[in-house]
C-alpha cells in the first residue's frame, strides 16, 4: 500500500471541534452514556470522542485506545469522579437550600472544566486513520469487557444515529 493512501493518513481532533460536538450531542445521548458509565464503567468523554471519530470515518487502533484510556485514568479518577461524587453527596449535608444550590452550581462548573481537560488529553492522545466503516464504540465496549447483546447492539445503533444527527448540525 502506498504511504499516502487513505488508510494510512493519521488524523487527530481539534479540541474545540470535539468540545462543540460534545455540547451539541450530549443532551441527546446523556441517558445512554450515563447508563453505560454506571453499568460498564465507560467514560462519557471517551464515548463522545469515539462517536465523533466514527462520524468523521476515523478509526482508532486498539493499542492507541488502550494507551489513551490509561493516560486519562488518573485525571478521571482523582479529579473528575471526585468532583462528581461531592456534587452528588450535597443533599446529605446539613446545609440550607441556597447553600446547596450555590455549591452544586460551583461543583457543576468545576466538573465541566475537568471534563474539558479530559477531552484535551484525549485530543492529544488519540490518533486515527481514515476508515469508511469505523467501529470505535464496539472496540471500546470490547476493551471494557462488555459482551454484545441485542439490547447493546440496539443502543449502539441509537447512539450512532444520534451522533450522526448532531454532527450534521455542526458548522
Amino acid at each position: 500500500m502506498a504511504a499516502n493512501s487513505e488508510d494510512e493518513r493519521s488524523a487527530q481532533f481539534c479540541p474545540e471541534q470535539l468540545w462543540q460536538f460534545s455540547l451539541a450531542s450530549y443532551p441527546a445521548v446523556k441517558q445512554l452514556c450515563l447508563r453505560w458509565q454506571d453499568n460498564y464503567q465507560a467514560n462519557v468523554n471517551v464515548l463522545l470522542a469515539l462517536g465523533y471519530a466514527e462520524q468523521l470515518s476515523w478509526q482508532v487502533s486498539q493499542d492507541v485506545l488502550i494507551n489513551s484510556i490509561q493516560q486519562l485514568a488518573p485525571l478521571n479518577q482523582q479529579l473528575t469522579q471526585v468532583i462528581r461524587y461531592c456534587r452528588k453527596q450535597l443533599h446529605t449535608l446539613p446545609l440550607q437550600a441556597s447553600q446547596q444550590l450555590q455549591l452544586k452550581q460551583s461543583l457543576l462548573h468545576t466538573e465541566l472544566v475537568a471534563e474539558q481537560c479530559e477531552q484535551q488529553l484525549l485530543c492529544d492522545a488519540l490518533t486515527f486513520t481514515q476508515h469508511t466503516t469505523a467501529d470505535n464504540l464496539s472496540l471500546y465496549l470490547k476493551l471494557l469487557g462488555v459482551p454484545l447483546s441485542t439490547t447493546l447492539t440496539t443502543d449502539l445503533i441509537d447512539l450512532r444515529q444520534t451522533f450522526a444527527r448532531c454532527a450534521i448540525s455542526l458548522p
